[in-house]
């Protein structure tokens, strides 16, 4: 049961105020405690998009096991960096996508309240990246980007499960940083092994 979450967003994700009240309201009809990180709850507050007082937290050592979910409001950026706040502790991570589509930002503005939902009524216990696209010659940034967000998952030991029409080999074969790909295929596949005790959810 989810009953403590933790959200993080960057400073520059706070106009997405309707995602913020969504999510509020959603986690609260389920008498979930949200913690904010503390920077960000200092901006929302600044701005008179919270109606009440939130507990926060301002590193890693405020966190614990007792946070079922940490959600993480923006793009793969901040989603980065919010890694940094999980580190070993093995809590999931969802993010809400307030801005481009990015690899890891998993749920859509318009699609918040249900997917609240959808957690609360099971429980999920592994980071999974959709729909992960094969990139070409023309997305040596979205490349770029991708290798940071699995060099950073691959070395705080971050479950993970993707989903993707390629193999990890074939996502990259053909553009600037292509052979250098080779190596974040290569985690990719080591992530996939039940070393890193990858289960697939019960979705029943």
């Amino acid at each position: 049961m989810i009953k403590k979450v933790a959200v993080f967003g960057q400073t520059y994700s706070v106009n997405a105020e309707k995602e913020i009240s969504i999510l509020l309201t959603a986690l609260e009809k389920h008498n979930v405690v949200v913690f904010f990180e503390e920077n960000f709850y200092k901006v929302i507050k600044g701005l008179g998009h919270l109606t009440k007082k939130y507990p926060t937290f301002a590193s890693f050592h405020d966190l614990n096991s007792s946070f079922n979910l940490f959600f993480s409001l923006g793009g793969d950026g901040t989603i980065l960096r919010a890694i940094t706040y999980i580190r070993d502790l093995n809590i999931p991570i969802l993010g809400i996508n307030t801005g481009r589509l990015g690899f890891l930002a998993n749920i859509q503005k318009n699609a918040i309240q249900e997917s609240i939902d959808l957690l609360i009524a099971k429980k999920f216990n592994i980071l999974m990246i959709t729909n992960v696209p094969k990139l070409g010659k023309d997305n040596n940034n979205e490349a770029k980007r991708f290798v940071t967000l699995v060099d950073t998952l691959y070395e705080n030991k971050t479950k993970l499960i993707i989903s993707s029409d390629s193999e990890p080999e074939e996502l990259y074969q053909d553009g600037a940083g292509s052979f250098e790909f080779i190596r974040t295929a290569s985690r990719l596949k080591e992530m996939q092994s039940e070393s890193w005790g990858i289960k697939l959810p019960n979705m029943e």
